[in-house]
């Protein structure tokens, strides 16, 4: 077993959570850039650590598809700022995509995120 970060302020066991910093200024988040959220309802969240649904930013049953990335893409452009944010310590979310082309095929897809996983922490 290995300390875990707070689960967006979720999780402050002792002995199981480690604390870290906290970077709320930067208004960047990799973990936001690189997944998408969806509940058993259909909401798509912005984190992952969103136990209560604050960070709704649409619905896959009341929103057409395109629409909630549009405000996703927004929100990436913009600021990332809910109030879960203000609590995290997600290792990922440091890491941005890179600037260049994405990975073209399956082996650079896997080595890029074979380089991400280093920098998570979680109960193994």
């Amino acid at each position: 077993m290995t300390l875990c970060h707070s689960r967006g302020g979720n999780l402050r066991v002792p002995g199981v959570y480690d604390p870290k910093y906290l970077e709320t200024e930067s208004g960047k988040c990799g973990l936001f850039h690189f997944h998408t959220f969806v509940t058993w309802e259909g909401d798509v969240l912005a984190c992952c650590h969103d136990l209560t649904g604050d960070t709704q930013i649409g619905n896959l049953v009341n929103d057409d598809v395109y629409v909630i990335a549009e405000r996703k893409r927004k929100i990436m452009c913009d600021y990332v700022s809910f109030p879960l944010c203000r609590k995290c310590d997600e290792p990922l979310r440091h890491r941005f995509p890179p600037r260049d082309l994405p990975p073209s095929s399956r082996k650079e897809r896997n080595r890029f995120f074979r380089t991400l996983g280093h920098y998570t922490s979680c109960i193994a």
